[in-house]
């Protein structure tokens, strides 16, 4: 229960750390060759890992991710976890601008300055939960700053689990990977 009010610094800091421990453990790790890959609030925490680790991390593909909690706070269908997780209390009704202040803070987009990973996007274009205008802000923050970044706009809800959808996401970010990778 130590989350709500600490998303993205706590949650981001133990990946980091724990992903530091791996290298540590198993030395046959590449580090120079570490990728990121998440959705949802996996999507949220991969963003977060590039902005505030850009040196780190070589690629990054996020799924239907949480990129502003602020601007997510009034469309999701979970506008009570934009609040909760910021620490906030929900009292149906829209954000004050401090609060507004205080989830944009806590949001990836806070880092978008600091990337420097390629970046690839998964939207779903139906998705409820994390509406695609997430990803969309990403990925305009993103072409704006003149960072690597590319997008695949899918017919599709927040799993993005559609047979066809699910097995090109997954063919998309082996060949992204690969690709950054410089892999054969």
């Amino acid at each position: 229960m130590s989350l709500p009010g600490h998303v993205g610094d706590q949650d981001v800091k133990d990946c980091y750390q724990a992903f530091q421990e791996c290298l540590q453990t198993f030395p046959n790790l590449n580090q120079e060759k570490a990728v990121l890959f998440g959705g949802s609030h996996g999507g949220f925490l991969v963003t977060h890992l590039a902005g505030q680790y850009p040196d780190a991390f070589k690629a990054v593909v996020a799924r239907n991710p949480v990129i502003n909690i602020s601007s997510m706070s009034t469309i999701s269908d979970i506008g009570d976890w934009c609040f909760n997780e910021a620490g906030l209390g929900f009292q149906y009704r829209s954000p004050t601008p401090q609060e507004l202040q205080i989830m944009y803070e806590k949001s990836p987009i806070f880092h978008v300055k600091s990337v420097k990973a390629p970046v690839y996007l998964m939207i779903g274009k139906d998705d409820l939960r994390v509406p695609p205008s997430q990803g969309i802000e990403y990925y305009r923050n993103l072409k704006g700053l003149g960072k690597q970044v590319d997008m695949n706009y899918y017919e599709d809800n927040h799993p993005l689990g559609k047979p066809i959808n699910h097995c090109n996401v997954f063919i998309n970010t082996v060949l992204f990977f690969k690709a950054i990778l410089g892999m054969e």
